[in-house]
This record gives structure tokens, C-alpha cells and sequence, in this order.
């Protein structure tokens, strides 16, 4: 049997929607809004057009470097599609009938595109003295989460952790093109 698709959907023009063109697999939406840092700050960002919106890998890391993406206008649509499966019968061996029901949810404008580099990353983890064990992360030991009157924080014995003060000036992908050098390629005839 063939799949049947009905290409014929109406909408509601006036809905709108923003994309967030996420770098990775999202297995859970909350995960993933907590990466971008919640969806007060998403909508923070959206409604201020200077900010670029960030995604953190660790999110409770403070040295972990942050992904930013650009907001660009964009023209698409966004369409739900839905796949159903016919029941197979008992010993029925025939190839699953599947049919597709979609529907148009709105426009979408724009999109926050992740184009910046994201390898530098740098994880505060100390090997631990015990032989062949795991690495200890040292992000508790290295933040003061509450205020202590006591000085408990200070005056705790801590490891000489120093991350990096910036990993590169530069976060946007930079074309070059490789070109032999002119001079040493000139033959010169008599």
C-alpha cells in the first residue's frame, strides 16, 4: 500500500516562533534549558537584540567556556508530522503500513545559529592520591556557594588550581586561504 501524505494544512498566520539551532542531541528538554541557562534567560536574551545567547556544557562549572549563537532572520516554517504504525496481525509478515498526519504550527523568523568554536574547554579535576583512581572535580572546593561569617571557606585547605584566563581572543571560525608564495615559484629565463 502506499503512504499517503495530505499536503493540504491550514495555519494561523499571526503565530510566530524562534529556533534554537541546539549543537547536540536533545534526549531531554530540561537538560537542554539548563545548558542555555533556563527559560528566563533564553527570553532575556530574546528580548534584548544585543546578547548572544549562551550555552554552557557544565552548567554549574565556572570554568567551563561557553557556545555563543547569533540571532539571524530567517523565513520557515515549522510543521508537526506524525508518524502511525497499522497493527500487524499474527502472522502477518508484510511490511509495516505506515501513514503521516502534519500539520503547520506557525512561521518562524528567526533562529540563534551556534557558529563559534567551541573546543576550548578546560575541566578543573585533580587525580586523587589513591592508585589508579578516579579524577576529583574541585569545582566545590573552589566556589563559595553561601556566605560563611565562620571563614570556614577561607581558612579550608585548597589545591593550586589556576585555570586560564581567556583560551582565545578569536571564537568565530576564520577562513584563510592557503596559497604558494609567488617569489619562490618565479622561474626566471635568460
Amino acid at each position: 500500500m502506499e503512504n499517503k501524505i495530505n499536503l493540504k494544512s491550514k495555519f494561523d498566520q499571526n503565530t510566530s516562533f524562534v529556533c534554537v539551532e541546539y549543537p547536540g542531541k536533545v534526549q531531554s528538554v530540561q537538560n537542554m534549558l539548563q545548558t542555555l541557562g533556563g527559560l528566563d534567560n533564553v527570553t532575556k536574551v530574546y528580548r534584548d537584540s544585543t546578547q548572544r545567547l549562551d550555552l554552557r556544557y557544565r552548567p554549574g562549572d565556572p570554568s567551563c567556556k561557553p557556545v555563543c549563537a547569533d540571532y539571524v532572520k530567517t523565513t520557515a516554517v515549522l510543521m508537526k508530522v506524525l508518524k502511525y504504525r497499522k497493527k500487524k496481525t499474527e502472522g502477518d509478515n508484510s511490511k509495516p503500513d505506515f501513514r503521516y498526519r502534519q500539520s503547520i504550527c506557525g512561521i518562524v523568523k528567526g533562529a540563534y545559529r551556534f557558529k563559534t568554536l567551541c573546543d576550548f574547554q578546560f575541566m578543573s579535576l585533580k587525580r586523587s592520591k589513591v592508585v589508579n583512581s578516579n579524577m576529583i572535580n574541585l569545582v566545590p572546593s573552589l566556589c563559595c556557594l553561601q556566605v560563611d561569617f565562620e571563614d570556614k571557606f577561607f581558612k579550608q585547605e585548597a589545591s593550586l588550581f589556576l585555570p586560564p584566563p581567556t583560551f582565545s581572543r578569536i571564537d568565530m571560525v576564520q577562513e584563510y586561504n592557503w596559497r604558494k608564495e609567488t617569489t619562490s615559484l618565479a622561474n626566471k629565463y635568460v
